[in-house]
């Protein structure tokens, strides 16, 4: 069992089926982000190119999926642009949900253009070991802070 969860772990995201995640931002997420991924200027952030910097970031990974099972709070800076609300948790949906919606993000909208070829998607394994931390959403945004990404 525990080489498939290793062989999972490094299929490339731009190899796995999105449709599932795309399905779920639609339901869950695209009111705030929008539908390009472009979000509403001074009210929610864009995904569009940010997702596949914090990607990259050192801890940046571990920061999305913290992002989005336990919420975020307090002022952020996105591609120039100030940020200060409330993104709330999405931890009701499953482990498999959360890897699809944020494999969907990672994808779309160019993100994957802009992730290494060989980038790992996210499995239901990961959501559950980032479950664990049980943060809350000022410790996410402390979380950011000490990442420097803004």
């Amino acid at each position: 069992m525990a080489v498939a969860a290793v062989c999972a772990q490094s299929v490339p995201v731009t190899e796995v089926d999105t449709s599932a995640g795309g399905a779920l931002y639609q339901a869950n997420c695209m009111a705030c982000h929008q539908v390009t991924g472009d979000g509403i200027t001074a009210a929610f952030p864009p995904l569009r190119e940010h997702v596949a910097t914090l990607l990259q970031a050192e801890g940046g990974r571990e920061y999305l999926l913290a992002v989005i099972l336990f919420g975020l709070t307090g002022e952020i800076t996105v591609t120039g642009r100030t940020y200060s609300g409330l993104m709330p948790s999405w931890s009701h949906l499953s482990d498999g949900q959360l890897a699809d919606v944020v494999n969907y993000v990672a994808t779309a909208w160019g993100n994957g253009e802009l992730l290494p070829r060989d980038y790992p998607a996210v499995t239901a394994d990961d959501v559950a070991h980032a479950r664990m931390g049980a943060l809350d959403p000022g410790r996410v945004h402390e979380l950011r802070r000490t990442l420097r990404l803004d």
